[in-house]
């Protein structure tokens, strides 16, 4: 029992360790989302909770950006439902290597699938080298940091000078062209 609770420990461990570098990528976008919150008129509580809650960058973006331009709740969830609809694509890939994961836990590890820690995630099953628990250590860190980004962001977005405001509009962009460079 000792020996499994190690490995189970390992396997977090291993996950977390390689989100890494989605980490560093995620603290300025975050960072950027809070402050592009704040702009928008979101207060700092709803803005927080969209990244606790939604936990999906692009559509986080999106959404704010729908509410700033004086869309309804429906069209946001619909604009955002759209925009999410691939991770339904991505965790049916990830479906023969979950099989064995029932329940609550299933959804805790799906809630935590973003663009970054399946590119990561499905490369470790594919090579053997992981499982369900190396899921909940990447999601786990991957979701601390855009939570952790965001609030940061809706903190110190009132003293960022607005020229590097403007610029935080790109922000998204630029990430994922990034991993597709290193891709």
């Amino acid at each position: 029992m000792l020996e499994e609770k190690q490995s189970l420990f390992a396997e977090i461990k291993k996950g977390a360790k390689d989100a890494i570098p989605i980490v560093v990528g995620y603290l300025p976008i975050g960072t950027a989302y809070g402050v592009i919150a704040r702009q928008a008129g979101l207060s700092p509580f709803e803005s927080v909770l969209m990244s606790v809650l939604v936990f999906a960058g692009a559509s986080q973006f999106i959404g704010v950006g729908l509410l700033t331009a004086g869309a309804g709740l429906i069209e946001v969830v619909l604009a955002t439902f759209f925009i999410n609809v691939r991770h339904i694509l991505m965790s049916a890939s990830l479906a023969p290597y979950l099989e064995k994961v029932k329940g609550p836990f299933l959804s805790v590890v799906a809630f935590g699938i973003t663009d970054e820690t399946y590119a990561v995630t499905v490369t470790e099953f594919k090579e053997g080298r992981a499982s369900p628990w190396y899921m909940v250590g990447i999601n786990f860190m991957a979701y601390l940091a855009w939570v952790s980004a965001s609030l940061l962001g809706v903190f110190v977005g009132s003293g960022i000078p607005a020229v590097l405001k403007d610029g935080f509009a790109f922000a998204l962009p630029a990430m994922f062209i990034g991993l597709l460079f290193l891709q």
